[in-house]
């Protein structure tokens, strides 16, 4: 039983660190994204499969729980933010904030903003 289990384990590790392949990924895709970076750009095609991957999915969804724990923490009592729990929640937050801006600057790089279809915004 165990080794069923391990090999399993071992099969879905591979699965989420596996890259996609770029011809599958490119396709859905739009011929530039912001009127810069082409489908053959080097940084366009790394963050294509990036944010393709299972795992990055996975962080992305992690951050998000956490996030929504973190969020649940903080408090609007008076004088909350000046308690060592304030101050590392508000250091956390901005944490969280640089996360999320360049998973959103990595989408945008790798799928275009909104001019063409399975865009970020679209």
């Amino acid at each position: 039983m165990s080794a069923a289990w391990g090999t399993a384990w071992k099969q879905h590790v591979s699965v989420c660190f596996l890259p996609p392949r770029f011809e599958d990924v490119q396709a859905l895709y739009c011929k530039r994204s912001l009127f810069i970076f082409s489908k053959s750009c080097f940084p366009r095609r790394q963050l294509l499969l990036l944010t393709h991957l299972r795992a990055f999915e996975i962080l992305i969804l992690t951050a998000i729980a956490v996030n929504c724990v973190t969020l649940a923490l903080e408090s609007n009592a008076p004088g909350f933010r000046e308690t060592q729990l304030g101050r590392q929640l508000q250091k956390i937050d901005y944490v969280f904030l640089a996360f999320f801006t360049l998973e959103a600057m990595f989408k945008i790089v790798a799928m275009g903003l909104v001019m063409a279809p399975n865009t970020y915004l679209r």
